[in-house]
């Protein structure tokens, strides 16, 4: 193929990286496979299915490369078409183009951005694989070819759109091109992440960089000129507040992995740094506490000192101080004393749980449930009827003897 010859990953379309362990929101770690690119098999059921896949992929891809006036080697470079077959096009009569079979040829071309975003048995378009493959001229000619913009927000079967796949792949130039042609920065996959999400927890600046600074004067000439459909009237404004289905924004994910240099960018830009994130209600700087991270804590209370509330409270109940009491962070309280946070006690924990906590102990804890009226309807684990239920179901009763 022409662009998944030199990549391992396409001979058998495994998409996948490694499964990385994340805090899911409380003190405990879970798992999240958000920075997967989940392995799906390439292969078709039976050989004559992967040879069409295969034989369709690349009559597209040189079809397309030819008509974009460049080949694509390796993602890096570009060809120039043959002199002589422009000079021959050029040369042709002008009258040609009332010829029926170029007519058909010109209305074939028009149509041709159908069989580029056309999904595949994976929920791919070429803009995916494009993605996936890292060629940065392949991804800049199928954008030039789609009508309009919502065509860069498809997803596929893994709930990934191209932005969240030029995010897993590390490619910061892909991810302003796909911005500057009109993908939507705010579309998530299946755990609620942006491409944002994904940039900021892959720990590379430039991603993050990419997708969060102000379009430049010249990056809106050049997208007005080849996307005609891009509408540069609405000023670029990233929303850095957006939470996953976890509860997190990027900040949170940043904290947890102490990328200290993408939250100086996020601040820097807007981001919250006093966002609580909706588990356990922690902010950055609980998250540093908590996680003895004394360069985090460092940089919160230095950099961000004159955004940073220090009297913030978790779900639990607790200030930043406080948590570090809890937890005999020393260190921690003592520079937290420094930058004027209030000396308060530890509060009882039974009189302080974290939300989380007491949902998951509701679930199994029936004893006390009431019913509107306020009476009683479980004790001991016994059902009980309520004294206003039974009179109901007395006068019921009654009222069925009667008949």
């Amino acid at each position: 193929m022409l662009f998944r010859q030199n990549i391992p990953e396409f001979h058998d379309k495994d998409k996948s990286f490694e499964n990385e362990n994340l805090d899911s929101g409380c003190l405990s770690d879970a798992s999240d496979s958000s920075l997967d690119l989940s392995g799906k098999p390439m292969q078709r059921n039976g050989g004559k299915d992967i040879e069409n896949e295969e034989k369709k992929l690349n009559t597209a891809i040189n079809k397309l490369m030819t008509d974009s006036g460049f080949e694509s080697h390796n993602g890096n470079e570009e060809k120039e078409v043959n002199d002589e077959k422009i000079a021959q096009t050029e040369a042709q009569p002008s009258n040609n183009i009332e010829h029926p079979s170029v007519k058909e040829e010109s209305s074939k071309s028009s149509t041709d951005w159908t069989d580029l975003y056309q999904q595949d048995d994976d929920g791919d378009t070429f803009l995916h694989l494009a993605c996936i493959s890292k060629d940065e001229n392949l991804v800049k000619t199928i954008l030039s070819k789609a009508p309009h913009s919502c065509l860069y927000d498809i997803l596929n079967d893994d709930c990934q759109a191209p932005l969240h796949l030029a995010a897993l792949t590390k490619r910061p130039n892909i991810l302003r091109m796909l911005l500057l042609a009109g993908a939507d920065p705010t579309v998530r996959d299946r755990r609620g992440n942006t491409a944002l999400h994904l940039a900021c927890r892959s720990g590379v600046v430039e991603c993050v960089d990419s997708l969060i600074k102000p379009f430049y004067k010249d990056e809106i000439e050049e997208a007005s000129r080849q996307y005609e459909h891009r509408n540069f009237s609405i000023p670029f404004s990233p929303d850095l507040n957006l939470r996953n289905y976890n509860g997190e924004s990027c900040v949170h994910v940043a904290a947890k992995l102490g990328l200290i240099d993408i939250l100086r960018r996020l601040v820097s830009h807007g981001a919250d740094i006093n966002a609580r994130e909706k588990k356990c209600g922690r902010t950055p700087l609980h998250i540093a506490i908590e996680r003895g991270n004394e360069m985090l804590a460092e940089f919160l209370l230095s950099e961000c000192k004159k955004k940073m509330n220090l009297e913030a409270v978790a779900f639990d109940g607790l200030t930043a101080y406080q948590a570090a009491t809890k937890l005999e962070k020393l260190d921690l309280q003592k520079k937290l004393e420094k930058c004027g946070a209030k000396i308060l006690p530890v509060p009882q924990s039974e009189h302080y749980n974290s939300e989380s906590d007491a949902d998951s102990e509701s679930d199994d804890n029936t004893d006390n449930a009431t019913d509107p009226s306020g009476l009683p309807i479980f004790e001991d684990g016994h059902i009980k009827i309520a004294d206003s239920f039974s009179e109901i179901n007395r006068e019921f009763s009654e009222a069925i003897s009667d008949k």
